[in-house]
């Protein structure tokens, strides 16, 4: 065998792994009962039919409208290596990479489900998915304020007044530590 393995055996057949891909010439020497020898050599091309197992982490899976989520790929296996990630974000970006980490902002709030396809050297494929939900930034508004002096429409405060302000804030963000 190619990798300089011999077998020796009175079985017709005989079971060989191959650990390289492309052309790999197989040598038989068939003995008789006489001891004569006959040679054959055989050129077979070796393919790699096992897809990769696509993985995929993020820094954070709930970030604000206009927030930067990190991808990380470096937990995708294959049986020899991967060549590229294919990403579509889920809002109509999309990228090809050579390397497993990959940043992205997201500019509009909604659930994006984000899209890893693992390329291998054969190409051969695996997707997997993750999920993000980009939050609407929140709209305020003030419902009233009382204290301090208002003339003409411009409330006027100094360092010894108290306001209290009452406001409207969505989406859900109605506790005043938010």
């Amino acid at each position: 065998f190619p990798n300089g393995s011999t077998v020796t055996t009175t079985n017709a057949t005989v079971l060989h792994t191959f650990a390289d891909r492309g052309n790999q010439t197989v040598s038989l020497v068939l003995t008789d009962a006489q001891g004569k020898n006959i040679s054959r050599s055989v050129t077979i091309e070796v393919v790699d039919e096992i897809a990769p197992t696509a993985s995929v982490t993020t820094n954070q899976s709930r970030i604000p409208s206009g927030g930067t989520v990190q991808f990380n790929a470096s937990q995708t296996t294959d049986n020899a290596n991967i060549s590229e990630y294919r990403w579509k974000f889920g809002d109509g970006t999309n990228t090809t990479t050579s390397t497993p980490v990959v940043n992205h902002t997201y500019s509009a709030a909604g659930n994006q489900t984000t899209r890893l396809t693992a390329v291998d050297g054969a190409n051969n494929t695996n997707t997997t998915t993750t999920n993000i939900t980009v939050e609407a930034e929140p709209s305020v508004t003030i419902q009233s304020i009382e204290g301090g002096v208002t003339h003409d429409g411009t409330l006027y405060a100094n360092d010894s007044s108290t306001l209290d302000i009452t406001i409207n804030a969505t989406p859900n963000q109605t506790t005043p530590s938010t």
